[in-house]
């Protein structure tokens, strides 16, 4: 058998095989950084993103997180897509998260049953809109929500489930 083909095949190196034809160092840098060379991609220290008109501080590759994660995503560090939790084409989390930037976290309120201090922000389930991602009821609606500790809300879930 040929032991060329079991050396990785970047030039220069001679570390055993991995995956797609690289040694491990190889196949590591390309997947979590896009390169095959040695050369660290880190930015000096303070840089800010290459990303034109973004200030942000560089995280990776020259790219701020927002930049960077788009990268990942979907090979464009400016590709721009629309975002779910706009209008009213939004999904479960994109509802509650609503409800926290309007009224605060939960737990600065108390629970609408017992009084005590409340953890979660509880659908109220009389939305005649009422929509459902994986089973899960929700409404787009920040007035169909009330701050609930983690009892209350369970028992509250559990009794409409039933």
């Amino acid at each position: 058998m040929n032991r060329k083909a079991f050396i990785c095949s970047i030039a220069g190196c001679d570390r055993k095989h991995y995956a797609r034809s690289w040694c491990k160092g190889h196949y590591s840098r390309w997947s979590k950084k896009g390169v095959l060379d040695k050369a660290p991609i880190k930015p000096k220290y303070g840089a800010t993103c290459r990303v034109g008109g973004c200030d942000e501080s560089t995280l990776a590759r020259g790219w701020c997180r927002t930049h960077y994660k788009r990268w990942e995503a979907h090979g464009d560090p400016t590709v721009l897509l629309q975002a779910k939790g706009s209008g009213d084409d939004v999904g479960y989390d994109a509802a509650h998260r609503r409800v926290r930037v309007a009224h605060g976290s939960a737990v600065s309120h108390s629970c609408v049953d017992c009084g005590q201090q409340a953890a979660h922000w509880a659908y109220d389930h009389l939305d005649p809109d009422e929509r459902r991602e994986q089973e899960l009821p929700y409404s787009v609606k920040i007035e169909h929500y009330q701050p609930m500790c983690v009892r209350c809300h369970k028992r509250f879930d559990l009794a409409r489930a039933a």
